[in-house]
C-alpha cells in the first residue's frame, strides 16, 4: 500500500501476498510508474528499496518499502505577488486554480512577468516551494475558470494518460449569440491554422480533428447560454466552432463577436473531473462562472 504522500516522492510497502514480486512489477502495478519514469528513476539512483539502492528485478519481501524519488526540477519563472491565485483544490500531487481573465497564463519573452505562472510561483514560493510549474491545461488570455497544474514528473504523466484515454472532464460555460437549430449536438469539424504563424484558426478540410459536444442551458433575448465538454483540445477550439456555425461567442472580436456588452470572449472552464494519481480517487470540480458572465445574462433576460 501507498504509504506516502509527500509532493516529491512515492512509497509503497509490500503486502504479505505481494512477496516475491520483483521490484519491477510493484513498480508497474502498484505505483502506476510509467516506464520512461522507471527508466529516469534508475538512470539518476532515485529508486531504492529500504533505503538501499535497488534493480528492478530484485524480489521484495513483505514489509519492504520501495520509493522512488521525483527528480527536482526548479521553477524557471520569477514569483509575482500581485497576480492573483485562487485555488480551489491542492493536494500532494496537483493543484487546481480558478484563472481570472486578461492574464496570459505562460510567461514569454514578450511577457516574461505578470501571468498566472508566475502568480503560481509566488504561491508555491510562501511555503519555500521551488518546484516546476507544470500545467495540464491551459486558458486562452481571456478564458476564465479551472486550470490544472501538476506538482511533478509523475502526476504529470499520470493525469496526461488520462488525457490521452478521455478520462479527464473539462466542461465549459459559454455565452453565443443567437439561438441554435438544435439544442444539443456535437461539432466535428477539423481546426488549423490557414499559415504558419496566425494566429487564427479555422476550419479547414486538411486540419486537425476537433470534437465539441454542447447543450443549451437556457436561451435568452440575444444569447443562448451552452454547455460544453471538449471531446478534443486544440486552440481556440470552441471558439472557432461557434463561428463557424454562425453563433460566435458573445465578446469574441478575433472570431466576429463584439465588446458591446462584455470586453472579453464570454467562455469559463465551469467543470473539470479526474482520477487522483496515486489513490485514483475521482476529483469532481465546479467553479461558477464569474460575474461579467452573470451580469450579461441578468442584462439579456427574454
Amino acid at each position: 500500500m501507498l504509504v506516502d504522500f509527500s509532493p516529491d516522492s512515492l512509497i509503497y510497502e509490500v503486502e504479505l501476498e505481494e512477496a516475491g514480486l520483483p521490484v519491477s512489477q510493484i513498480l508497474t502495478e502498484k505505483m502506476q510508474m510509467s516506464s520512461r519514469g522507471i527508466r529516469k528513476a534508475k538512470s539518476l539512483n532515485l529508486l531504492t528499496r529500504n533505503g538501499k539502492r535497488t534493480s528492478a528485478s530484485e524480489l521484495v519481501s513483505a514489509g519492504d518499502r520501495v520509493c522512488v524519488r521525483f527528480e527536482k526540477e526548479k521553477n524557471i519563472f520569477e514569483p509575482d505577488q500581485a497576480i492573483e491565485i485562487d485555488v480551489v483544490y491542492e493536494d500532494c500531487d496537483v493543484l487546481v486554480i480558478n484563472k481570472q481573465p486578461f492574464v496570459v497564463v505562460h510567461p514569454t519573452k514578450g511577457h516574461p512577468t505578470g501571468t498566472i505562472g508566475n502568480g503560481v510561483a509566488y504561491y508555491f514560493s510562501k511555503s519555500d516551494d521551488d518546484r516546476k510549474i507544470r500545467f495540464i491545461n491551459r486558458l486562452d488570455r481571456d478564458t476564465s475558470g479551472l486550470m490544472l497544474i501538476a506538482k511533478n514528473s509523475y502526476a504529470q504523466q499520470a493525469i496526461s494518460n488520462q488525457m490521452i484515454n478521455n478520462t479527464v472532464k473539462k466542461g465549459y460555460r459559454a455565452i453565443v449569440s443567437g439561438h441554435l437549430d438544435q439544442v444539443e449536438g456535437t461539432l466535428d469539424y477539423p481546426i488549423d491554422r490557414e499559415t504558419e504563424g496566425d494566429i487564427l484558426r479555422k476550419v479547414l478540410p486538411h486540419g486537425l480533428p476537433s470534437v465539441t459536444h454542447y447543450k443549451v442551458i437556457k436561451e435568452y433575448e440575444h444569447y443562448s447560454f451552452v454547455e460544453i465538454i471538449l471531446e478534443t483540445g486544440r486552440t481556440h477550439q470552441i471558439r472557432v466552432h461557434f463561428s463557424h456555425i454562425g453563433h460566435v461567442l458573445v465578446g469574441d472580436e478575433l472570431y466576429g463577436g463584439n465588446h458591446k456588452h462584455i470586453n472579453r470572449q464570454a467562455l469559463h472552464c465551469y467543470e473539470m473531473a479526474f482520477d487522483q494519481p496515486r489513490t485514483g480517487e475521482r476529483i469532481s470540480l465546479i467553479c461558477p462562472c464569474p460575474e461579467d458572465m452573470r451580469i450579461l445574462l441578468e442584462g439579456d433576460e427574454a
